[in-house]
């Protein structure tokens, strides 16, 4: 049994997501477990999830949205949804146009009310028309009709292409998209109904049984919607709004700034905690017991070096590029507080050639979770404890 509604219409959307989140860290039970999660990050990951809040990645983002609408995937998508769709078994098909006028229209609902073998189909909307506009005239229409006798209304494209139909109305008797029987200007289905019964090998034919014109018809007011669609796409400024949304990516950035050091300072932070329970392997083992202390460097050794700094400072720049070059094995991961908005993506481009490397955004998380102060601060590990080590303009790594 086929379910009812108003108006269906298929409609298939590239979106592209992305979901950056970082978990809670406000009971003395989540220490064991954030310890554990950025350190096992930070040593495995060649890009750490806690510092994917990159203007790479939200260009990258915005780039592959702006694609994903490009070209003919929106009117393919919706080719190939909207060609399986009511086409399983035997059914009327009454091909439909905004051109027959509302009181024609109403006609071809009214033949479609109450049933499940009937379908009406339009081809598109209106020129320069939105599809929210033309919904809502079609559910005007159907209101009148109780909620058991709803006519079926599609919007496919695809279908007047394979029945090839021109005018309207046409009835077709179809059959798993195959049309059996065709007649236009009429949209009595009782009568397409008598004809196909008393003409021979209507089962067995492979070409449909054309009645031809028993009736008034007009032209189909409403382009094909697919053809419409890539109009519409193909008119689109696709580099233009790309630039808006790259330019739009710095006016609404938040910077979180760090005040500059004053001078040379080291601090330790240890990420010892007391297990306020046990926790236990999926096996039922217990591995730390409550009231154990416990280290994740430890297990899992934190083996970069972060650098932080402010790359709109004079001598910043230069400063954590020495540091990054004397972190020697450790592998160096550059991190700026803020940059000219002005200048954006060129600001960006710029820094990165001068440190030879990736340069990312600081985000409220890294900056609590290393409990940073002020810039430049290099964050790296020194046995089983956490250093973070702010030193002045010119002063020694």
């Amino acid at each position: 049994m086929r379910c009812r509604s108003n108006l269906s219409i298929s409609l298939t959307v590239a979106i592209a997501v992305v979901t950056l989140s970082g978990a809670p860290v406000d009971a003395d039970e989540a220490w064991l477990d954030r310890s554990r999660a950025i350190l096992e990050q930070a040593a495995q990951q060649p890009r750490p999830a806690w510092l994917d809040r990159t203007p790479e990645a939200a260009a990258s983002v915005k780039q592959k949205a702006l694609e994903a609408l490009r070209g003919s995937q929106l009117p393919q998508a919706l080719a190939e949804a909207s060609a399986a769709r009511d086409t399983e078994g035997r059914h009327y098909v009454l091909y439909a146009s905004m051109s027959l006028g509302e009181s024609g229209v109403r006609d071809l609902l009214e033949e479609a009310a109450g049933r499940e073998d009937v379908v009406v189909v339009f081809r598109g909307v209106r020129p320069g028309q939105k599809l929210p506009e033309f919904t809502r005239e079609l559910h005007a229409l159907t209101r009148s009709f109780e909620e058991d006798r709803q006519p079926e209304v599609v919007i496919d494209p695809e279908r007047f292409d394979r029945a090839g139909v021109t005018v309207v109305p046409t009835l077709t008797l179809e059959e798993n998209g195959h049309v059996l029987a065709k007649a236009s200007g009429i949209i009595g289905t009782r009568w397409l109904q008598a004809k196909v019964a008393n003409a021979p090998g209507v089962e067995s034919s492979t070409a449909p049984i054309d009645l031809g014109t028993q009736g008034p018809t007009k032209e189909i007011l409403e382009p094909n919607l697919i053809d419409e669609f890539k109009r519409r796409v193909a008119q689109v400024d696709w580099e233009g709004k790309k630039r808006e949304a790259l330019a739009r990516f710095w006016k609404n950035t938040t910077f979180y700034d760090l005040p500059p050091a004053t001078a040379d300072r080291e601090r330790i932070i240890d990420l010892t905690v007391t297990a306020p329970y046990d926790v236990t392997a999926p096996d039922g083992r217990v591995v730390v017991q409550a009231g154990q202390r416990v280290n994740p460097l430890d297990l899992l050794p934190f083996t970069q070096r972060l650098v932080i700094f402010d790359p709109t400072r004079p001598g910043q720049p230069a400063r954590a590029k020495s540091l990054g070059q004397d972190a020697g094995p450790r592998r160096v991961t550059y991190i700026a507080t803020r940059l000219d908005r002005d200048s954006g993506w060129k600001a960006l481009e710029n820094l990165e050639t001068t440190l030879g490397a990736p340069v990312y955004l600081l985000t409220p998380d890294v900056r609590d979770r290393f409990k940073l102060e002020a810039v430049p601060s290099v964050v790296e590990a020194r046995g089983n404890t956490l250093i973070v080590r702010e030193t002045r303009d010119g002063g020694r790594p």
